[in-house]
């Protein structure tokens, strides 16, 4: 279990642009809160603050893109995309959260942007139960640290 909570970002696709709907998400507690982004500040088109792109190993082969911006010292944040999309979704509101000192995480789900893509053949059957592990793996591991 993850000692430390973190908060995980989601925008909601479909819903309307960034600026009008987000989620705020505490995994670990199964609680999913509504919020205006006017929360966390305008998401403006600003350049992305990267400070480290690793990879991530998830169940000791598959390679996960990930990146980490923003002080070590600021309340973890981990933002992941939606279907079909990648990292670089979330560049300005990467800059927007950095500059209001959060330790920014960002991933690529296994299969999805930078990651890597496995099938089948890999014994990978793709699911939302496939990612919530990969998640709470990579919060356990990277984020609570």
């Amino acid at each position: 279990m993850v000692a430390t909570i973190f908060t995980i970002l989601l925008v909601v696709l479909g819903l309307g642009p960034p600026e009008t709907h987000a989620f705020i998400a505490a995994r670990h507690r199964g609680i999913v809160v509504p919020v205006s982004a006017a929360a966390i500040g305008p998401l403006a088109a600003t350049a992305t603050q990267v400070t480290q792109e690793d990879t991530y190993i998830f169940r000791d082969r598959f390679k996960i893109h990930a990146e980490t911006s923003g002080p070590k010292s600021g309340q973890p944040v981990l933002l992941v995309h939606g279907f079909g999309c990648s990292t670089t979704y979330w560049r300005a509101a990467i800059s927007t959260l950095v500059d209001a000192g959060y330790r920014v995480h960002v991933i690529d789900l296994l299969g999805q942007g930078k990651s890597e893509k496995p099938g089948r053949a890999e014994g990978v059957e793709y699911s939302i139960n496939l990612w919530a592990t990969l998640l709470d793996d990579y919060a356990r591991d990277v984020v609570a640290d």
